[in-house]
């Protein structure tokens, strides 16, 4: 995403799973992005986006992976993405 300068960021049941929130490892992929975007399968790894206005007043943070960084909504933003 950062190399095709698209903001974006994990959220809900994703974002759950960094924070330490999320029983089970989600099946999908979820990413908030400012435009629709085509989801993408890619062997066992789905990952759907979600277009929301105003996505760059959200707060997040970064996290490591073994592939790289990634952004996430903080803890109190994916309360609010989950509860709405």
């Amino acid at each position: 995403m950062e190399g095709r300068r698209i903001p974006y960021y994990a959220r809900l049941l994703t974002a759950a799973q960094y924070h330490g929130a999320a029983h089970h490892r989600p099946q999908v992929f979820q990413t908030m992005v400012e435009k629709n975007e085509r989801p993408i399968d890619v062997g066992s790894v789905r990952i759907r986006f979600i277009a929301r206005k105003g996505l760059r007043k959200v707060p997040v943070q970064s996290f490591n992976t073994p592939r790289g960084t990634i952004n996430v909504s903080t803890a109190e933003a994916t309360a609010i993405d989950l509860s709405g």
